[in-house]
């Protein structure tokens, strides 16, 4: 398609013919279909898909399912199965394409190929190699027309030396052998050869002079007659022969000129005269060299030369000869002599300096070829750097993240460690179970409620007793919890008269993610007792009350300094924030301990006193951080103390929401927390004038834990609860004050 277009565009007509040859059968099998799949759409473009291709659509739909080369273009290509170092190669071409082919064979086979493609190139034809390639040894065969693309013009006037078809060309001309009278072939009869042969064959061997048939450099092909009174074979080691080499002394350098000069010129060169040593006197002989195989006029047939050595005269020319006649004296013999040795010793100079000077350019095209090899070289061994460097780097980031990783492992140590110290320091006795029962941990003591040792850590909490009077329904309340993820409380005892408050709820990851249930147990045996005392003394019951409120006030600020020094110290900020979450929730509970402390009566209280005070507590956390007005309105009603410790907690929730989320990216606000009686209902709720909560975030089904909390106080005090999302958000929640029983509905 590109060689069609060329001529376009250059607006001349050629006749074109590519073959296109490949060793593998079904390759060529598949090339000659001329069909190719339809996803060549996308690497061609559409002017040429349309012109060149014909679709070729499916039953199916309209879509093509494939495309066809059209004939015109088809036309021009020749398939054919070849192989290139065996089979005989297409003549005649003006340009062969064979790119990374040779990167496959060795050297000798490279060599074999390159002269194989300068038989098959017309004279300039031209040679398209791959990026990696190149014509290496044969650089006497090839020009480089431009190196980096791989481009090489076949060289005119030059054979291919040592070629693996000059039998090839001399198929029809008989061996040393078959010329010898009487010579009788393996499958030849003597009395089939003809008179005319065998008057040849005679007149051959009689009256032909020794000659040797050479190519350009000198190597031999074929010797006629008795050549060995001009050649012998050179010592040492001996491949292939050559003329060159094998000449005896006064032959040698007339010898290398005439050939020389043939092979420049292409006339035929005669040396008369020569005077040759052969054994122990000096013979005259007639050199002569004929190019030979053009006589057809195929410019691509190799070009052969065929040296002549026949006895002749010595002879004397000019001045020199006349000088001779007249004188007759040997010391001019010698005279002339050494003028004719000087003229070819002169030549042969001549003769040498021009083949360094070719040596000289081959050298430097070598020197080129190495250069860019070695600049290949430095490239490649550049990127190897860079993948070097770039292998340093992930290995320094490697080393980084194991750095980070050894780090976290050290603080999660130290987090362990501080966590066993502050379950080991509250005296609450504790259990950790997975979504399967099976124990995670415990705090040492449990084992006076249940009978653990340290390795039935993994097994099933219902394996094990329990120490609990009448309390047969733990694994069904563990189970019901996790199912509801609704926390249960409840007293039980131990046969030992130990009082226990056991509370079940969901553990919750720092991701809101449910990994199974924790089971507390916190003594109030003290409590107990005191109850069952009514008839002790407004001193004794004080007595009792100081000490249970000094234990329960010491055990939360304990908990709640922990919780604050652990979150300061964690790097891990949504670790740290839920601590200072945890710890937050612990001060509200620690607010309502102390006001039913202060209060005359122990399970009830005022809603306005306790509210007050634990929304101031929560501003002050949060005055040096934000500048919020706080408004509060507070009826003056009691609530029973069962139902103010989760509202207390719900308030805590919304009011630190608001001021955390709310107001972000805003200098001010105004927050505002009520708390109404109205006709037997409880009314409270928390409002702001913030950015309001997005629509995004469901208030029903929220999987974030602060709203997942306030759902599940909300239901456990039996209170209906109300969003509202105009000029910021308020989070109402309503509940009767007589009826603990209401089931009240949530209301969205």
């Amino acid at each position: 398609m590109l060689l069609v277009e060329g001529m376009e565009k250059a607006k001349q007509k050629f006749t074109l013919q590519v073959f296109a040859t490949d060793i593998d059968s079904q390759a060529i099998a598949v090339a000659r279909s001329g069909t190719y799949p339809a996803s060549i759409a996308m690497d061609i473009t559409e002017e040429r898909l349309s012109r060149f291709f014909t679709p070729e659509p499916s039953m199916l739909d309209e879509k093509p399912l494939s495309y066809r080369i059209n004939k015109s273009i088809r036309d021009l290509l020749i398939f054919s199965e070849q192989d290139v170092l065996r089979d005989p190669p297409f003549s005649r071409l003006d340009l062969i394409s064979c790119r990374n082919l040779m990167i496959y064979l060795d050297g000798d086979l490279q060599k074999k190929l390159i002269q194989r493609f300068h038989y098959a190139l017309n004279p300039d034809g031209l040679l398209f190699l791959g990026t990696s390639e190149t014509v290496g040894e044969s650089a006497d065969l090839f020009a480089v027309l431009d190196r980096k693309a791989r481009l090489y013009q076949r060289k005119k006037n030059t054979s291919s030396t040592g070629n693996s078809f000059p039998g090839a060309y001399l198929a029809a001309r008989k061996t040393p052998d078959e010329v010898r009278p009487g010579y009788v072939g393996k499958n030849m009869k003597a009395d089939k050869i003809s008179l005319k042969e065998l008057a040849e064959q005679t007149l051959l061997k009689r009256l032909a002079p020794s000659s040797a048939l050479v190519n350009g450099q000198g190597d031999i092909f074929y010797l006629h007659g008795r050549t060995g009174m001009y050649l012998e074979p050179p010592t040492g080691e001996v491949g292939a022969y050559n003329i060159l080499s094998m000449a005896r002394e006064g032959l040698t350098n007339e010898l290398a000129t005439a050939l020389r000069k043939a092979v420049h010129t292409g006339d035929i060169v005669r040396c008369p005269g020569l005077r040759v040593k052969t054994n122990a006197h000096f013979t005259p002989v007639d050199l002569s060299i004929c190019p030979v195989g053009n006589d057809s006029g195929d410019s691509s047939s190799p070009v052969l030369y065929l040296v002549l050595l026949q006895e002749g005269q010595e002879i004397e020319t000019g001045h020199d000869q006349d000088l001779a006649l007249q004188t007759g004296s040997p010391e001019d013999s010698i005279i002339i002599s050494l003028k004719q040795e000087l003229r070819a010793k002169e030549e042969y100079l001549q003769s040498a300096n021009e083949e360094l000077e070719t040596a000289n350019e081959e050298l430097k095209s070598s020197n080129e070829e190495m250069q860019s090899v070695n600049e290949e070289l430095q490239s490649t061994n550049e990127e190897l750097e860079t993948s070097r460097e770039e292998l340093q780097s992930v290995n320094e980031e490697l080393a980084t993240v194991n750095t980070e990783l050894q780090s976290k492992v050290a603080d999660l140590s130290i987090i362990n460690n501080d966590m066993n110290n502050l379950l080991s320091g509250t005296g609450i006795a504790t259990v950790f179970v997975d979504h399967q029962m099976c124990i995670l941990r415990y705090t040492p003591t449990v084992t006076v409620i249940i009978n653990l040792v340290k390795g039935d850590v993994g097994r099933p909490i219902h394996h094990f007793v329990n120490n609990l009077v009448g309390y047969e329904t733990m694994i069904e309340d563990i189970q019901a919890v996790l199912d509801t993820l609704i926390p249960k409380e409840l007293d039980v005892v131990t046969m030992h008269g130990i009082w226990f408050t056991m509370r079940i709820q969901p553990y919750r990851t720092i991701d809101n993610i449910i990994e199974g249930a924790v089971i507390n147990f916190v003594d109030i045996t003290d409590r107990k007792q005191a109850e069952d005392k009514v008839g002790l003394l407004l001193s004794e019951k004080e007595l009792i009350l100081r000490e249970v409120n000094h234990r329960i006030k010491n055990n939360m600020c304990t908990m709640k300094a922990m919780l604050d020094l652990q979150a300061r110290g964690m790097a891990d900020k949504k670790a740290s924030a839920a601590l200072l979450d945890a710890s937050s929730r612990m001060h509200s509970m620690e607010i309502l301990y102390d006001k039913l402390y202060q209060s005359s009566n122990f399970s009830e209280l005022s809603v306005r006193e306790y509210l007050s005070f634990l929304v101031d507590g929560i501003t002050r956390n949060y005055s040096g951080v934000l500048n919020l007005t706080v408004v509060k309105q507070f009826d003056d009603f009691i609530l029973d103390a069962e139902r103010l410790q989760p509202l207390g907690i719900i308030i805590n929730e919304l009011l630190t929401n608001a001021m955390k989320y709310a107001f972000i990216g805003r200098p001010s606000g105004v927050v505002k927390v009520e708390a109404g009686l109205v006709g037997g209902r409880v009314s409270v709720a928390v409002a702001d004038d913030g950015k309001g909560m997005p629509e995004s975030i469901d208030f029903e089904n929220s999987t974030g834990f602060g709203l997942m909390l306030v759902q599940g106080l909300a239901m456990q005090i039996k209170a209906s609860t109300r969003i509202e999302r105009e000029k910021g958000t308020r989070i109402s929640l309503e509940f009767d004050l007589n009826h603990p029983g209401f089931t009240g509905d949530r209301i969205i």
